[in-house]
């Protein structure tokens, strides 16, 4: 985890000692797994007062601000956390999403979603399988009724590429070397089939059909990366 929750409960000291209160609400609704019969109690996030927010800092929100409309300026604040980090070979991902999230998720399940998401349903390219991750995120807070905003956006690092498409990159390269191979034999028939009385010197062929030789080097660890050297 790269950060710290903004909540009332991970705050409650400093809510406290400001002047504020810090309480949870409970909501019944049908019970679902009944078919609707009897009733199920839903438990809200904490919240705090003044404000009825369920987090601990934002931007905005005079009514738990501002004498004047009740709220306390020390309770709820606007001062934000900042963290540095420095991102290393071992990443794969940062998911970063709004209280509606980590309401009913915690940070473990939320991870847990984007690598289930990968094993579930496999996306056309790296961007479509973010996606697929996040709907994951979102749709698994909703199933447990978050009752609030649910946001989020996932960062992708190389190793989630890899993790998610571990043969794209050797199928790319495989690709490749079938077509100068298919290229180095159209440059020998050229070369067999000419008169002797020509003269190719001056002869531009494709970049393709003018390389003779394929390497493939080991870059980086997970990275594959090839070149074509000419003569």
């Amino acid at each position: 985890m790269l950060t710290r929750d903004h909540k009332p409960e991970e705050e409650r000291k400093r809510i406290i000692d400001a002047g504020g209160q810090i309480y949870q609400t409970t909501t019944q609704v049908p019970d679902s797994l009944k078919g609707g019969v009897g009733t199920d109690v839903l438990v809200g996030p904490y919240r705090v007062l003044p404000g009825r927010l369920s987090v601990s800092r934002t931007f905005g929100d005079p009514e738990a601000k501002l004498a004047k409309y009740g709220g306390n300026p020390n309770v709820v604040i606007a001062i934000p956390d900042i963290t540095s980090f420095e991102v290393t070979n071992d990443y794969d991902f940062i998911v970063m999403g709004s209280d509606g999230i980590f309401d009913k998720l915690s940070n473990e399940d939320v991870v847990q979603c984007v690598w289930n998401s990968i094993m579930k349903e496999k996306g056309e390219h790296v961007h479509q399988q973010c996606a697929l991750a996040v709907d994951s995120i979102i749709k698994n807070s909703l199933l447990r009724h978050s009752l609030d905003n649910v946001t989020s956006v996932l960062i992708a690092f190389h190793n989630f590429k890899q993790l998610s498409f571990p043969n794209k990159s050797t199928e790319r390269v495989s690709k490749k070397m079938k077509r100068n191979k298919s290229a180095h034999k159209e440059s020998r028939k050229l070369m067999q089939n000419k008169p002797k009385t020509t003269a190719l010197k001056n002869t531009i062929l494709p970049q393709s059909v003018r390389s003779n030789r394929v390497d493939i080097i080991l870059a980086k660890p997970k990275l594959l990366k090839h070149y074509i050297k000419h003569h």
